[in-house]
């Protein structure tokens, strides 16, 4: 077994040492704290890429400075960078992801299908919702133009209705039904 560096010993017990109502609610209190971070952290992410400062550190991309430089999985640096483009269209998102209503998950969902003429209803309706609870009014929304972006790149890729691509397509779209 690992031996823990003594800080790291003493943070635990400390945390084993809570009352239940105690751990709960520092879990709580950690939690909105994490919100107001992430609320704080995509506008700085967001005028780094505006200002493409990314390149003075020697990377191409404010994805790949998040990974970087930031230290950030790829999963978390996709998510930050993809809030820290919608908010240059959609400031609201801000507020929404400062008090907790929405996650960055949701927001990535919701990226590609946002317009000027929709985002409120999408970003409303996703307020306190989990990944799956998102992903199936938008499956039901969209499935037409998913569909066929699905088909026409299977299409153009290969006219043989025996190829790979068209069988994942017709699999794909009995799923969706």
């Amino acid at each position: 077994m690992e031996k823990v560096p003594c800080q790291s010993a003493a943070r635990l017990n400390s945390v084993r040492r809570l009352s239940d109502h105690e751990l709960a609610a520092k879990l709580d209190q950690l939690n909105t704290q994490q919100h107001a971070l992430d609320a704080e952290l995509i506008p700085y992410l967001s005028e780094l890429e505006r200002r493409r400062l990314y390149r003075e550190f020697a990377c191409p991309s404010l994805f790949d400075f998040c990974v970087t430089r930031l230290g950030c999985s790829e999963d978390v640096a996709y998510k930050r960078v993809g809030a820290a483009r919608l908010l240059q269209q959609f400031p609201t998102i801000l507020e929404m992801l400062a008090n907790g209503r929405i996650h960055l998950t949701g927001l990535m969902l919701l990226r590609p299908h946002l317009t000027a003429g929709n985002h409120e209803e999408w970003l409303k309706a996703a307020c306190g919702k989990s990944k799956r609870q998102i992903e199936k009014p938008l499956r039901h929304a969209f499935r037409g133009q998913m569909l066929r972006r699905l088909y026409g790149n299977c299409q153009r890729q290969e006219q043989n209705p025996s190829s790979p691509a068209i069988h994942w397509a017709n699999s794909l779209a009995r799923l969706l039904r």
